[in-house]
C-alpha cells in the first residue's frame, strides 16, 4: 500500500472525519494525545479521565493517533523536552515588558527596576479567566504556560522537581473529581483559603483538585518531591494575585501575544486568503514553542483549507506558499524543541508531490 492509499484508508475509517464534532468525552484524551506525540511532553500529564466511550470513539483516538504518527514517524531520540528560551521563538518581540526576572516566578518586581508594564484588555481579561497563581519558593521557575479560555496549563521546575497546575471548565469537575477518586484514598488539603482533595499516585506524586470557582476548577500535582511534608510546604508559597502582576511575574519565555508581537513572528510568512491575524494576538500568553504552534499551525490550516475547497488555482497558490515553510524562520527554531514542525513540513511535502492532505485539522490543531 501506498502513502495515497494509506491516506485514503485511514480517511475512510475515521468515524469523526473532519469539520465533525468529536463525542465531548474525547476532546480531553485528543488534545493531551497530540501534545504528547506532537509537542513533546514538558512533564508528565494526570491520567486521562477514565470513562467508557463508544467504539466509534476509540475508533476516532486511534486513527488520530495513526494518522499523526504517520505524519511524523519516529525519532531516534528521547522525547523532546520543555522547549528552551535558546531555541524557540523569542518573547522579546513583544511591545510588553516584564518587570521580573526571567529565572524566577516571583511576582514581585524588581526595587530596581523603571520599566511599566502595559497589556491589552484582551490578555488581561483572559488572565483574569484563569487561577492567576505565582510560586514563591526559591529556586522554583516557570518551566511552560499554554491556556485559552477557562482552560490551561503552567508547569513549574526545580531541577527534577516539578509541580503543574492545570484548570478546566467547572462543568468537567464531577467528571474528574470520580476519576481521582479511583486513584487512592481521598484526603482533604486546605490550600489557597479552601479545602481541596487530595490523591496520592505514589510518593512524591500528590494531586488536589480544588471546588470549582469562577466557572474553572483548578488541580494542581507534584512530581519528585521527598514527600508529603514537601508538598504542602511546597504549595503554602503558591498565592493567587491579580491579572496585571500575574503577567507580570511571566518570564520572557513566555509570549504574551500582541499584534506587534504576532507581526515580528509571520514576517516573511506567506499568509492563506482571509487570515486573521488579530485573533491569535487574543489567545492569551503561551511558552515561546506553543504559541509558534498556534501561528504557524493557523498558516498551515489556513492553506490546507485553501487546497482542499478551492480551484486549480488556488490549490497551486497553497503549493507554493506551504513550499517555503522549510525557510520559516519560526520553524526552525522551534525543530530542535518538539515535533510539530516536521508535521508541517510533510504535509507540504505531500502537496508539493500531488498527494491529497488528510487529517490535518487534527493533526496541525486547526480551530473549527
Amino acid at each position: 500500500m501506498n502513502d495515497t492509499e494509506l491516506d485514503r484508508a485511514l480517511a475512510a475509517s475515521d468515524p469523526y472525519p473532519d469539520g465533525v464534532p468529536l463525542d465531548p468525552r474525547l476532546e480531553a484524551a485528543q488534545r493531551q494525545l497530540l501534545e504528547e506525540i506532537v509537542h513533546g511532553p514538558a512533564a508528565r500529564r494526570p491520567p486521562l479521565q477514565r470513562t467508557v466511550v463508544l467504539l466509534a470513539g476509540v475508533a476516532a483516538v486511534v486513527v488520530l493517533l495513526v494518522v499523526v504518527s504517520t505524519v511524523v514517524g519516529r525519532r531516534a531520540s528521547a522525547p523532546a523536552p520543555a522547549p528552551a528560551a535558546s531555541t524557540t521563538p523569542s518573547a522579546t518581540t513583544s511591545t510588553t515588558t516584564s518587570t521580573t526576572s526571567s529565572t524566577t516566578s516571583s511576582a514581585t518586581p524588581s526595587a530596581s527596576s523603571t520599566a511599566v508594564a502595559t497589556y491589552s484588555a484582551d490578555n488581561l481579561a483572559l488572565a483574569a479567566s484563569g487561577p492567576r497563581l505565582v510560586l514563591d519558593a526559591p529556586g522554583w521557575s516557570v518551566t511552560h504556560l499554554a491556556m485559552d479560555d477557562r482552560t490551561g496549563e503552567m508547569g513549574f521546575g526545580s531541577g527534577t522537581r516539578t509541580l503543574e497546575v492545570d484548570w478546566y471548565p467547572a462543568s468537567s469537575y464531577a467528571g474528574y473529581r470520580d476519576d481521582r477518586a479511583r486513584v487512592s484514598a481521598v484526603r482533604p488539603l486546605r490550600m489557597l483559603g479552601v479545602e481541596g482533595r487530595m490523591v496520592t499516585y505514589e510518593r512524591g506524586d500528590y494531586a488536589v483538585m480544588l471546588p470549582p470557582a469562577r466557572g474553572i476548577f483548578v488541580e494542581i500535582r507534584s512530581q519528585g518531591l521527598p514527600g508529603l511534608a514537601g508538598y504542602r510546604a511546597l504549595v503554602a508559597q503558591l498565592r493567587q494575585v491579580d491579572a496585571r502582576t500575574w503577567l507580570a511575574s511571566l518570564p520572557s519565555t513566555v509570549v504574551v501575544p500582541d499584534a506587534t508581537t504576532t507581526t515580528d513572528l509571520l514576517a516573511g510568512i506567506p499568509l492563506p486568503p482571509g487570515f486573521d491575524r488579530d485573533v491569535l494576538s487574543a489567545t492569551g500568553p503561551q511558552d515561546s514553542y506553543q504559541y509558534g504552534v498556534k501561528i504557524t499551525g493557523a498558516v498551515a490550516c489556513g492553506w490546507l483549507r485553501s487546497w482542499t475547497d478551492g480551484d486549480a488555482a488556488a490549490r497551486q497558490r497553497a503549493v507554493q506558499a506551504l513550499s517555503t515553510s522549510h525557510d520559516w524562520a519560526i520553524l526552525k527554531q522551534m525543530s530542535a524543541s518538539g515535533d510539530f514542525p516536521a508535521v508541517v513540513w510533510q504535509y507540504a511535502d505531500d502537496l508539493a508531490a500531488g498527494r491529497a492532505p488528510t487529517g490535518f485539522e487534527g493533526a496541525l490543531g486547526c480551530a473549527h
